[in-house]
């Protein structure tokens, strides 16, 4: 579970704006049937955390558009921070996950024209860019990337908004190089979001 964006369960944390609340996952041992309760133990203030965070056994890592920032779980203290250049190649990170003591971020132009996304890649040691995925202009915007049961997941977000000199809504390309793809509307969003899977060794070369 410590792979999942913003959130898990157990001791875990879960993204409040630029705060993040320390919770306690409590199963009553008198009864299995009984539902389980969660106890805010803590509270950080993080002003990185504005687009999602990802943690790993001993660390959180608060995302912004440009900005990764390291936190002990314990202390809320920072440990080390990575600031991408203004203009530079990092626009407008969303999400984050850790696997394999590397920290994977959906990625995106948004807001600009035509939609790219890629997933970009740091070391979660010394907090290094160390590489991306990039999937040029497909499906939209990419919100977040998780891996599970030998499969990468992702979403890419669409919405109303008519973008370029088309005029029309960006996303309708089929989705012909993913494992499965599926559409499915958000709550008080009109937009369309594009979940993806991809076979691991189509994706990243692994």
């Amino acid at each position: 579970m410590e792979r999942t964006e913003g959130k898990f369960y157990g001791k875990g944390i879960c993204d409040r704006s630029d705060s993040i609340a320390i919770l306690l996952f409590l199963a009553p041992a008198a009864t299995v049937m009984a539902k389980p309760s969660l106890k805010q133990i803590g509270e950080f203030v993080v002003p990185e955390a504005n687009q999602g965070v990802g943690v790993d056994d001993k660390y959180f890592y608060a995302v912004d558009n440009q900005t990764i920032a390291k936190y002990d779980k314990k202390t809320g203290k920072l440990v080390k921070k990575w600031r991408g250049e203004k203009k530079g190649q990092i626009i407008h990170l969303d999400s984050a996950m850790l696997m394999d003591g590397k920290i994977y971020c959906a990625h995106s132009n948004y807001s600009e024209w035509p939609m790219t996304s890629s997933v970009e890649i740091w070391d979660a040691e010394t907090m290094e860019h160390i590489g991306n995925h990039s999937f040029g202009i497909h499906w939209g915007s990419l919100t977040w990337v998780d891996f599970y049961n030998g499969h990468w997941w992702m979403t890419f977000a669409n919405y109303d908004k008519l973008y370029g000199p088309g005029k029309t809504p960006y996303g309708y390309k089929a989705a012909t190089q993913a494992g499965g793809t599926w559409d499915f509307a958000a709550p008080r969003h009109r937009g369309r979001f594009h979940l993806g899977r991809r076979q691991r060794n189509q994706f990243l070369g692994e």
